[in-house]
């Protein structure tokens, strides 16, 4: 299955946020580095994020203008992950997807818009 590469929203400012905080405050991570993965196959869109120590309440997801929003935070605050993951234009975002959540790795399956159909 292909592997997908995240915007990094800082990107587009070059050196100005390095200057600001310093290299590693700035340097925005990269999706294997933050355990998510995006893949697909001929029917649907896979999404894994790897969130340790969290339970099933404590994880959060939302889409909104094709960007799956996913956080979780433990009941004291002291543990929190978020990503905002672009989708495909092929995913079919008006079906509910399945999630699964499973030995701290979150699992997200999208269905693909039929062709000719939901475009």
């Amino acid at each position: 299955m292909p592997r997908r590469r995240f915007f990094k929203p800082l990107s587009f400012f070059g050196g100005f946020f390095p200057k600001l905080w310093g290299e590693d405050e700035a340097r925005v991570p990269s999706s294997e580095e933050e355990n998510l993965t995006l893949s697909e196959d001929a029917s649907s869109i896979t999404v894994q994020v790897s969130l340790p120590g969290l339970k099933t309440e404590e994880i959060h997801t939302d889409i909104k203008k094709g960007i799956l929003s996913i956080l979780g935070k433990t009941s004291s605050l002291s543990d929190s992950h978020s990503y905002q993951v672009p989708l495909p234009k092929s995913t079919d975002t008006t079906q509910k997807p399945t999630k699964e959540f499973k030995d701290g790795v979150l699992t997200i399956v999208f269905n693909k818009k039929i062709k000719g159909g939901q475009e």
